[in-house]
């Protein structure tokens, strides 16, 4: 195992060597000028956050309450949303130090809405039969409650977050009216007075602390972009049942409406059937959708059944109103789909095809993914590019097997280690091994190389000495044996573990390897400067020709 490591050590710095031998022949560095260009990442897409609100109710019982509020206010709202803003500059590399950023223009962008949950996961490991102490769940939720709900949405990489608080309705301090009519208020601290006491009915059932019959919860919207806090709602639930006869609806609403509450435009979507409308590829609703959009150009996509795609470009100055009307005509493009075993239904798109054995003539051209789908048997997806008078076959050779369980599964090997992890450890630990096998053999060599004498005795003046010289001998043969016997012991583990290794990345490389229905773009090279070379400006100071 270590000679197969030697080799490839030595080959990579081989490789290495001979790379800096000719790479200044190849690549050179020079300063870049001050007035060259300076490169920036733009990205025009938010995440929005929903946190689990914090529980100061001193009750827990009522946690769920921190998870339920934040999922039925996220069911309520789009989970997609156009907003006007300018785009984040993520960095800036620039040729010669620090600049002024420029000034942003303001567009479209897309703000997505995740909730922050770890009930699925708590899902997850119960069926994978971790027990309730292993898990680090409770950890993570305990964390929460006590973390700044601006902290949680760095550690998330969210822009936009909502948070909140549970809490009890403050409860009156009853009052008692005594036979002189003084007013005397029945505190916290008389009741602890009289904690302990014999005392008659009346007075118990005075001094019983009464508990709130109502719960407020409080919500904020904050974004790190702006200051202060966006947007806020307070409600109250009923202590006793805290769901019902409760409104969600209200604040969902309130809270999608502040969110596009900048957008200047009031875009008003109808279909001639029901369908699904996606604005700039994000999903806004079913129609009909009555949504504010940002001053920019809007792409408008509507879906419909049993009609074809609707797409059009919206600018500012066009018409408020949008119609997409039912258009059946699709094309020439013919697609056949069969399928082991027969009888499975096919999807193209979102559109139900038939079952297999299947053939259409009269589909649209364009690029589509084709979903096949069995009873107990994992879905198979596959990319066609469909055009006018050209057939295209799909061959499905399905898998026993739930769709869900295949599409969602992370790859866990042991517990919360996936492949990847276990073959990376053990790839690490046959590192190791090796290390161990390399030392022990550099002691057994070691050893006998301290009984090696430099020359050869011809004469014995004392019979006795040849005795001591061979006990000597003897016991570092046996030590430099046990170093040897050590250091196969260790090969042998090495060995193991790159195998297990080798296994497990392959276990890796099958489990990702999913088909989705993707169709590989291939886009031409492009080259920046004069033929035969390529330039870029990677900042520092430092121009690199290739």
């Amino acid at each position: 195992m270590m000679a197969l490591l030697t080799r490839s050590t030595c080959g990579g710095l081989l490789a290495a060597a001979l790379f800096l031998l000719f790479a200044p022949g190849i690549i050179r560095a020079e300063p870049v000028p001050d007035d060259a260009r300076h490169l920036t990442s733009e990205r025009r897409t938010r995440k929005l956050l929903f946190i689990p609100l914090k529980n100061q109710t001193g009750e827990k019982e009522l946690d769920y309450l921190s998870y339920g509020i934040p999922t039925l206010i996220f069911s309520g709202i789009r989970t997609n949303f156009l907003i006007e803003g300018p785009a984040l500059t993520e960095r800036s590399l620039t040729p010669a130090g620090p600049v002024a950023e420029p000034q942003q223009q303001s567009g479209p962008v897309l703000l997505t809405a995740s909730l922050l949950d770890f009930r699925s996961a708590a899902l997850r490991e119960k069926q994978r039969g971790i027990p309730t102490e292993l898990s680090l769940i409770p950890v993570k939720e305990a964390e929460l409650q006590s973390a700044d709900p601006a902290e949680t949405a760095v550690r998330y990489g969210a822009e936009w977050f909502v948070y909140g608080t549970v809490e009890y309705e403050p409860v009156p301090d009853p009052e008692y009216v005594d036979a002189q009519g003084r007013r005397i208020r029945i505190t916290a601290e008389l009741r602890k007075q009289f904690e302990g006491r014999e005392l008659p009915a009346q007075w118990k059932k005075l001094l019983e602390e009464k508990r709130p019959e109502k719960i407020i919860v409080r919500l904020y919207l904050r974004s790190f972009e702006k200051k202060d806090v966006l947007w806020s709602h307070t409600f109250t639930l009923r202590a006793d049942n805290p769901y019902e006869g409760t409104d969600f609806s209200t604040p969902a609403r309130a809270l999608d409406e502040k969110i596009r509450a900048a957008n200047p435009h009031q875009l008003r979507i109808r279909s001639a059937r029901p369908g699904f409308v996606f604005l700039n590829g994000a999903y806004a609703g079913k129609t009909p959708v009555d949504v504010r959009v940002p001053g920019a150009k809007i792409d408008v996509r509507v879906e419909q059944d049993g009609c074809n795609i609707y797409r059009q470009e919206w600018k500012p100055g066009d018409s408020a109103n949008v119609q997409a009307p039912c258009n059946t005509y699709r094309g020439r493009s013919i697609l056949s789909v069969v399928s082991v075993p027969d009888g499975a239904d096919v999807y193209l798109n979102h559109e139900y095809l038939g079952k297999t054995p299947l053939r259409r003539v009269d589909l649209a051209p364009g690029v589509h993914r084709v979903r096949v789908s069995a009873k107990g048997y994992i879905d198979g997806f596959y990319g066609v590019e469909l055009k006018d008078d050209t057939s295209v076959d799909v061959v499905a050779q399905l898998k026993p097997g739930d769709t869900v369980e295949y599409y969602t599964d992370p790859g866990y090997a042991i517990q919360d280690w996936t492949y990847d992890d276990m073959s990376l450890g053990l790839f690490l630990q046959s590192v190791a091994f090796g290390m161990g096998w390399a030392y022990t053999n550099v002691r057994a060599n070691e050893i006998r190389d301290s009984i090696r004498s430099p020359w050869l005795p011809y004469f014995y003046p004392d019979p006795s000495y040849g005795l001591i010289q061979y006990q000597t001998f003897e016991d570092a043969r046996l030590r430099a044996l046990k170093w040897e016997r050590s250091g196969r012991v260790l090969a042998g583990l090495g060995t193991i573990s790159l195998f297990g290794a080798a296994y497990y990345l392959y276990r890796s490389l099958k489990h990702d390897d999913r088909p989705f229905g993707e169709i590989e773009a291939r886009p031409e090279p492009v080259l920046f400067g004069t033929p035969g070379t390529m330039e870029a400006v990677y900042g520092a100071g430092i121009r690199w020709t290739f």
